[in-house]
């Protein structure tokens, strides 16, 4: 048990020097979906950290939304309260953040989310580093290729007698 306490001790130290970890991480297949001006978007992404250090990411931030939250991801701060964007990578270890899963919330987007617009986020690492992070929205599971606006939509089930 002491060796345990000793090797936790340890990393956390480590960690605070931050800036070495960034070269050790990857984020890949970073997309959220449509949604309309004031709702809310569900981002989803995988991050590798390939470091020996564990990657703790203690808020999220976007200009595209009012806030962001982390949920499933689940970070606690002092006295077992929430901290609402914080998560963290094990070392040597991956998250994948997908639907129905983790994720992250972006809270009364800004502006109308379309295919394949792009959305910047950042993930503020322990260590006063910042992970850039693109982020493409995709069409919805289930539909295929070309959206269509209501209007079209109506004019194609719009049956004649």
């Amino acid at each position: 048990m002491r060796t345990v306490l000793v090797i936790a001790v340890a990393l956390v130290m480590s960690s605070s020097v931050g800036s070495a970890q960034q070269g050790a991480i990857l984020l890949r297949e970073a997309y959220t979906y449509p949604v309309a001006a004031g709702s809310n978007a569900h981002v989803f992404l995988a991050i590798d950290n390939f470091s020996t250090l564990p990657l703790a990411i203690l808020r999220t931030s976007t200009s595209d939304a009012l806030a962001v939250s982390s949920i499933g991801l689940g970070a606690e701060g002092s006295a077992g309260e929430q901290v609402a964007s914080a998560f963290f990578v094990a070392a040597g270890r991956s998250i994948r953040m997908a639907p129905s899963g983790p994720h992250l919330l972006l809270l009364d987007v800004g502006r109308e989310f379309k295919v394949g617009d792009r959305i910047s986020l950042t993930l503020h690492a322990l260590g006063d580093f910042e992970i850039p992070v693109r982020v493409t929205v995709r069409p919805p599971p289930g539909t295929v290729g070309v959206a269509f606006g209501k209007s079209q939509l109506e004019r194609r089930m719009h049956v004649t007698s």
